[in-house]
C-alpha cells in the first residue's frame, strides 16, 4: 500500500497557502503532495501548472450561465431577507449580460424574488445545464497528467471560482475528491455547489446545516471538523497570556472588509463620535485602538482625526501575533461583521456590534452575521443604534456579558471536537483517510 498521492487545488489561488499546519501535518501522515501553485513555506512539494486562469468561468455564454445561476440562488425563499449577495450576484449577471446601466439597475435588487416554485423549477434547470456542461479539455489533460490519486480543493465557494471545472474533471477521471470549505460565510453567501464533491470538510453543525440544506449535498458526505485556520491564533493567544490592566478601559475596533462595507471609515467616524460623547465615562474616556480591515482602499484614504486616545494599527492578513497582541489589551471589541469578531472569542474578548446601515450593506444584509449574535446562539451584543450601543459598551466594561458562553461558543463554532485541539491534524487525519482509500485500492 503506497502513500496517497493528493493534489491540492485553491480558489482563489494562494488560499491554500494560508494554512501551512494542515499540509505539514498532512506530509507528516505520509501524504505525497502536489500543488497547483506554489506550496506553502516550509512544506516540501511538488507542483503542477493547471490552466485553471483559462477554464470557462469567467468568459462568454458560460460566465454568462453561471452568473445567472449565482443570482438565482439569491432569489429563492431561503434568502428572502438576504439583500447583500443578492446585489452583488446581480450586478455580475448584469456585466456579464453587456447591460448599459448593471451597477445602477442591480442597487435596485434587493428586492428581487421568486415565488418558491418558479424558483425551484428555474434552479432545477440552471444545474442541469451546468451537469450538461462536459469537462474542459485543458484541464483534464493537465489533471491526468498529474498522475494522483486524489484532489484536495480548498475553496472559498468563489464566485466565479475554480470548483465547478475542477470537479467535473475529478469525476469524470474517478478521482475522489475533499473540499475543504475556508470561512464561516462561505457556504451562505458565495456560489452554490452545483457540482459536489465526494466529501466536504466543514468548522461546525451550522455549516453541516448548510451545506445540506442550501446546497443539497448529502449528510453522510460532510463532516464538521473545526477550523485550522485559527489554530497559530490559538497558539498566539496561548503565549502571550493575560491583559495587564492598568485601569483605563481599552475598546479595540476592528475593520471589516469591502464586502461589508465600503464606506468604514464614515461608519466608524459616526461611532467614535457616539463613544466621545457616551454619558458614561470609562466608555467616554476609554482608549480606542482602530484596526483599519487589511487592504481595503476606503481605511487607505481615511486621516485619523485628532484625538489623543485614539491608537491606529495597520495589521497584516491572516497574522496572527499583531491581531493577538491587539485583543490582548482590549477589554471590548466592537466589529461590524468580520471573522475577527471569532478570534476576539478566542481570546475570551467580549463583543459589541451597531448596525451601519447603507455603509455597512453587507453587514445584516449577510446571512452569517445572525450566527454570531447572543439571541442565535452566539455570544456578539446587539445593537440597534448607537445610543443602545454606547450604552451596552457601559454594561460590559462594568462585567456585564459571559465569559462562559464566548467559551463555549469557540468550542461549538470553530473548535467542535475539542477546545484543547488543534484543527489542523484533525484535518489532515480525515483526508488521508478520504484520499489513502483510493491509493491503498490501487
Amino acid at each position: 500500500m503506497g502513500s496517497p498521492r493528493i493534489l491540492v487545488v485553491s480558489s482563489p489561488r494562494g488560499l491554500a497557502r494560508a494554512i501551512p499546519n494542515v499540509f505539514a501535518a498532512l506530509a507528516a501522515g505520509g501524504a505525497e503532495l502536489t500543488f497547483a501553485e506554489e506550496a506553502p513555506a516550509g512544506v516540501e512539494a511538488g507542483s503542477v501548472d493547471l490552466p485553471l486562469d483559462h477554464t470557462r468561468s469567467e468568459s462568454g455564454a458560460v460566465a454568462l450561465l453561471r452568473r445567472v445561476s449565482d443570482l438565482v440562488r439569491f432569489l429563492g425563499p431561503e434568502f428572502a431577507d438576504v439583500y447583500w449577495p443578492r446585489r452583488r450576484t446581480a450586478l455580475r449577471a448584469l456585466v456579464a449580460a453587456g447591460h448599459p446601466d448593471a451597477e445602477a439597475l442591480a442597487a435596485r435588487a434587493d428586492d428581487w424574488r421568486l415565488p418558491p416554485e418558479v424558483h425551484a423549477r428555474v434552479s432545477s434547470m440552471l444545474a442541469e445545464l451546468e451537469h450538461r456542461l462536459p469537462p474542459d479539455e485543458a484541464l483534464t489533460r493537465a489533471l491526468s497528467e498529474a498522475a494522483v490519486d486524489a484532489v484536495l480543493l480548498v475553496s472559498r465557494c468563489s464566485l466565479g471560482g475554480a470548483e465547478r471545472d475542477v470537479l467535473k474533471v475529478t469525476r469524470a477521471l474517478g478521482l475522489p475528491s475533499v473540499l475543504l470549505v475556508w470561512s464561516w460565510d462561505n457556504l451562505s453567501s458565495k456560489a452554490l455547489l452545483v457540482e459536489h464533491p465526494d466529501h466536504v470538510l466543514v468548522w461546525n453543525d451550522t455549516q453541516v446545516d448548510e451545506a445540506q440544506r442550501l446546497h443539497g449535498i448529502a449528510r453522510d458526505r460532510v463532516h464538521a471538523l473545526g477550523a485550522p485556520g485559527f489554530d497559530p491564533f490559538f497558539a498566539e493567544v496561548e503565549a502571550l497570556g493575560p491583559k495587564k490592566d492598568d485601569g483605563r478601559a481599552t475598546i479595540v475596533y476592528l475593520g471589516s472588509s469591502t464586502n461589508i462595507s465600503r464606506h468604514e471609515p464614515e461608519a466608524f467616524g459616526l461611532w467614535l463620535e457616539a463613544v466621545r460623547a457616551a454619558p458614561d465615562p470609562a466608555v467616554r474616556d476609554a482608549r480606542v485602538v482602530v484596526r483599519p480591515y487589511p487592504g481595503t482602499g476606503a481605511w487607505k484614504r481615511w486621516h485619523p482625526p485628532d484625538d489623543e486616545r485614539l491608537t491606529v494599527d495597520r495589521g497584516k492578513k491572516l497574522e496572527a501575533h499583531g491581531l493577538a497582541a491587539a485583543l490582548r489589551q482590549a477589554d471590548v471589541v466592537v466589529a461590524l461583521n468580520t471573522s475577527g469578531e471569532l478570534e476576539a472569542a478566542i481570546a475570551g474578548r467580549p463583543v459589541v456590534t451597531f448596525r451601519g446601515g447603507e455603509l455597512a450593506p453587507g453587514q445584516e444584509g449577510s446571512v452569517h452575521f445572525e450566527y454570531l449574535l447572543e439571541e442565535r446562539g452566539g455570544f456578539v451584543v446587539d445593537s440597534l443604534d448607537l445610543a443602545e450601543h454606547v450604552a451596552n459598551l457601559a454594561r460590559v466594561l462594568d462585567g456585564g456579558y459571559d465569559q462562559a458562553r464566548l467559551r463555549m461558543f469557540v468550542e461549538r463554532f470553530v473548535r467542535p471536537c475539542g477546545l484543547e485541539r488543534p484543527v489542523a491534524p484533525i484535518v489532515a487525519q480525515r483526508i488521508l483517510e478520504l484520499a489513502g482509500r483510493s491509493a491503498h485500492a490501487a
